[in-house]
């Protein structure tokens, strides 16, 4: 009797630095069930994931437990982590193929103080603000999440442009495609379809959301080309596509939706957001509007 929805996605669907309740699954759930849907949303995303580690968590965890809608969201450097991958590879991966080297490895790594000075390092030299910031997990929720200089767009968007655009999400920037950059965006869709086939044939809706980048957001004439060719893929597919990319737009001119300049991942409003504009577009396309009075699953 309950309506499962699967939430698929890299980290910023996992919810990177923000507390569980304010990740956008979690509250797309509250919000549904708000709204009288007798909804049960699966966290089921993973940092750094694209279209084939997606499709193989999907079908090793998620199918078996019968959901009647999964919501796979895309950020934009899901192209750059396929790039060179071959196509067959994205709709056959086995999440269960990188394992540690050893056993005894495994547990010199995850259970000793040894292996945890390692990672605290690795961290360390890796990400230049880890460790910087503390929080008090006693203050109220804008006081945790307030940093320093996070309304200055202009500076965080010159920011993201020298250090993470160019680097991380280095498609956004490009008016016209490399023929790797074409094959990637052709391979993502390939592998789009046969996740998607995978799911008529289960009688499971798909929904793709496409999460703009913190440039196409502050800077109006960022390309949009990337979105553009995935919209237009998705309709040829018959596959439901929500573009945030004017919500974002309109909601960051009374507040900020990220955590920047420490990071770019949304932050609990720009979470918020986003599980409002899914929830409206599941009850748009497949839920209906809800009674208003919330059902306990």
């Amino acid at each position: 009797g309950v309506t499962r929805i699967i939430a698929l996605g890299d980290s910023v669907t996992d919810g990177f630095y923000v507390d569980n309740e304010d990740t956008f699954p979690y509250q797309l759930e509250q919000q549904l069930r708000a709204s009288g849907h007798n909804a049960e949303v699966v966290n089921a995303a993973r940092g750094a994931a694209s279209i084939g580690r997606e499709y193989a968590i999907f079908r090793q965890f998620c199918a078996p437990l019968e959901p009647n809608i999964v919501v796979l969201t895309f950020v934009t450097n899901d192209i750059d982590e396929i790039r060179g991958v071959p196509r067959e590879a994205l709709v056959n991966l086995d999440i269960h193929q990188v394992q540690p080297a050893s056993e005894s490895e495994a547990l010199l790594l995850a259970r000793t103080a040894l292996g945890e000075t390692l990672l605290d390092l690795s961290l360390k030299l890796r990400f230049e603000n880890y460790r910087r910031f503390e929080r008090d997990p006693e203050a109220a929720a804008d006081d945790r999440y307030a940093i320093p200089g996070n309304g200055d767009f202009a500076e965080n968007l010159r920011v993201f442009n020298v250090k993470h655009a160019r680097r991380n999400d280095s498609i956004i920037t490009y008016d016209a495609f490399t023929e790797a950059q074409l094959g990637a965006i052709e391979n993502y869709l390939y592998a789009l379809n046969h996740f998607r086939a995978y799911c008529e044939d289960r009688g499971i809706a798909v929904a793709f959301v496409y999460t703009p980048a913190y440039n196409q957001i502050h800077d109006l004439e960022a390309s949009l080309l990337l979105r553009d060719m995935l919209r237009d893929g998705c309709e040829a597919q018959g596959v439901p596509f929500l573009d945030l990319t004017a919500r974002f737009r309109e909601e960051v001119k009374t507040k900020a939706l990220h955590l920047a300049p420490v990071d770019y991942h949304p932050n609990p409003h720009g979470n918020q957001v986003i599980a409002g504009e899914v929830a409206r577009f599941l009850e748009e396309r497949f839920l209906g509007v809800g009674d208003g009075v919330a059902e306990n699953p």
